[in-house]
């Protein structure tokens, strides 16, 4: 977590509200104001003895109705910094559209590689074939194969994350897009001894719209986090993340789990901060904060957009969380 950020967050919520109550007072004086001067135009002037408290009651009646509708208006400050981190993220996919052509031709390495292997294989003489030189170069081949087919398939999740058909709101059926995200995530999965088990418990036919592109960004967030927690471990154990997903109430609600090392220590006492900007709990070598912070912000931002919930699950092993979406339910 940042040093001083829930202070600010602190000092500045209490200098807008106290700066919404200010003018919450001077627009109800004003109406007060404006009111006892037609009525005073209409009717004349007339002694109440109980006009002082009856205009202090008046005032105090429009304060509250006028702070209550002025603390809707969202921060500026708020949609600024959003509109930022929109642009930043639109940049990024134009940098790597850009470089689509270039990325591409990582993946036909590959075959010069095997190309080269042949080329080895045959150039070099039966009785030298026995030799350790000969097998530390076709274990450098191997190693070349298997480091360009990972860098393969990030180019291909890179490239598909931002193809336009992920960029437009429609029907998602969560069979064919968790099967979808387990194929992206394959080699990874692979490579960190990860296994990943989808439960479908969907009984009745449903409908849900959204942009795959935010999808993504909850899953991608998700898994990672998992995938650095088994990094974190310091006993062996087996990888497993599992995701299930069904109908409760007309919503649709995904359970997400994984048996790492649980929520970070310090977020035990309050499990709603790690949904905070800028909150990390990786740290490097040194002690320093590593990565954005950004991560269960967007989790949980991308959920609230989509009318949804999310929350922090108790568990015994590792960490649990539950996502609720509305869908439109039907009898099949």
């Amino acid at each position: 977590m940042h040093p001083f950020y829930n202070e600010i967050q602190f000092r500045d919520e209490k200098q807008r509200k106290e700066a919404i109550r200010k003018e919450a007072v001077k627009l109800a004086d004003k109406m007060v104001e404006e009111r006892l001067k037609v009525e005073e135009k209409i009717y004349g002037s007339k002694p109440d003895l109980f006009k002082t408290k009856k205009t202090k009651e008046e005032k105090q009646a429009y304060e509250k109705v006028l702070i209550s509708g002025l603390s809707k208006f969202e921060k500026p400050e708020q949609r600024e910094a959003e509109i930022a981190q929109v642009r930043t993220l639109a940049s990024l996919g134009l940098i790597v559209s850009s470089f689509a052509h270039e990325l591409k031709t990582i993946k036909n390495n590959y075959d010069d590689i095997n190309a080269l292997e042949k080329i080895y294989t045959n150039i070099v003489p039966d009785e030298k074939k026995k030799t350790v030189n000969y097998k530390d170069g076709v274990n450098i081949i191997e190693l070349l194969k298997e480091e360009n087919e990972k860098i393969a398939h990030w180019v291909d999740y890179s490239l598909t994350a931002i193809r336009k058909d992920k960029r437009k709101r429609g029907a998602i059926k969560f069979d064919k897009y968790f099967a979808g995200l387990c194929k992206n995530w394959k080699k990874v999965f692979e490579n960190r001894n990860v296994s990943i088990e989808i439960k479908k418990q969907v009984r009745k036919a449903y409908s849900f719209k959204a942009f795959e592109m935010y999808l993504n960004t909850v899953f991608n967030n998700l898994i990672s986090n998992s995938i650095d927690s088994f990094n974190s471990l310091k006993t062996i154990r087996e990888r497993k993340i599992s995701i299930s997903y069904g109908i409760v109430k007309n919503n649709i609600q995904i359970i997400y789990s994984d048996n790492g090392g649980g929520i970070p220590k310090v977020f035990t006492k309050d499990k709603d901060k790690i949904f905070l900007p800028f909150t990390t709990s990786k740290k490097d070598r040194a002690g320093n904060d590593i990565g954005t912070g950004l991560g269960m912000y967007l989790v949980k931002n991308v959920i609230s957009d989509n009318n949804g919930s999310v929350e922090i699950m108790e568990s015994k092993l590792g960490f649990q969380l539950k996502i609720e979406l509305p869908t439109r339910t039907s009898k099949k």
